[in-house]
């Protein structure tokens, strides 16, 4: 199975590297990177890239013509992915190194009843995680994630 995982980014390199490393740590290794880049001056993000295209086999970078929000960025990224599976994640995020291992496990398990697996978030500022609240919800939860 392959994850195609999709990054919208605009004007924070160093934070699109912390997030590259985290990805680099995986586990679960049958991946392709897209980052969409959404018309930040190209020369912020050329060392990133090149290191990128170093470091992973399966790496596109895509640049927006005009900015047009994370959003659309997303949906373009999503255009080009070649697995079955597509994983959203943002610049600024960081995963853990089973995340990806863990998640299509959950998949290849639910032997085709799971249409989306979602993980909670910590948010971590200045070393120290906060506290958040986290509700539990199982099977159809289309109407609950939507209110």
């Amino acid at each position: 199975m392959k994850v195609s995982i999709v990054i919208p980014t605009f004007r924070r390199p160093e934070m699109l590297r912390r997030l590259l490393t985290s990805i680099a740590a995986q586990t679960y290794t049958a991946y392709e990177v897209i980052v969409v880049d959404d018309c930040s001056p190209i020369a912020e993000y050329s060392e990133v890239i090149g290191d990128a295209r170093a470091q992973f086999p399966r790496f596109t970078f895509l640049r927006n013509e005009a900015n047009r929000g994370a959003p659309h960025s997303r949906n373009r990224g999503i255009g080009y992915a070649r697995g079955p599976l597509v994983a959203l994640v943002d610049d600024d995020d960081e995963w853990l190194p089973r995340k990806l291992e863990r998640q299509v496990e959950l998949f290849e398990d639910s032997g085709g009843e799971v249409g989306l697996i979602y993980t909670w978030t910590d948010v971590v500022e200045n070393g120290v995680r906060a506290p958040l609240f986290r509700a539990l919800t199982e099977g159809r939860s289309l109407s609950s994630m939507l209110n």
